[in-house]
């Protein structure tokens, strides 16, 4: 192995650990972001080696220190995922522009009013089918249980 050749774990930023589901995903995103066609080459050259053979992988997991962990935090990683905006804005739209054609004052009265409205309630309907029963019991007691 080349000693100026970086270890692809460390190119792909994953633990040793990595499963073959991980390896090809963090390829597919840092593909995503990368920039030029340089670093779409390194990324594929570094998921080819350690997908490629099975003795490549296992060499580059030997010559690695044990523990290290190459991978990011999950802040870099929705960065990079993210980092440009989705959403394609044709133009900007004046968000005072609609605020101007309500009148506040009169959606305040009318809200306000609303709130302090008492609604009438049915009061007969609600004694004769309450959500609960009347019926008044006493609590068990132990003289009861043992004396029936």
């Amino acid at each position: 192995m080349d000693e100026q050749k970086q270890n692809p774990f460390q190119i792909l930023k994953l633990s040793t650990r990595a499963t073959y589901a991980e390896i090809v995903e963090r390829r597919n995103e840092l593909d995503a972001s990368a920039t030029t066609p340089e670093e779409q080459l390194k990324y594929r050259q570094a998921f080819e080696e350690l997908m490629t053979h099975q003795q490549t992988r296992l060499e580059h997991e030997l010559f690695e220190l044990p523990g290290t962990r190459y991978e990011d935090s999950q802040w870099e990683r929705f960065v990079r995922r993210f980092k440009t905006n989705p959403v394609r804005q044709k133009q900007e739209v004046e968000p005072a522009s609609c605020l101007q054609v309500i009148d506040q004052g009169a959606l305040i009265e009318a809200l306000l009013t609303e709130a302090q409205r008492i609604p009438e309630g049915n009061l007969q309907a609600a004694i004769e089918n309450p959500p609960f029963s009347l019926r008044l019991e006493q609590p068990l007691e132990v003289r009861d249980i043992i004396y029936g």
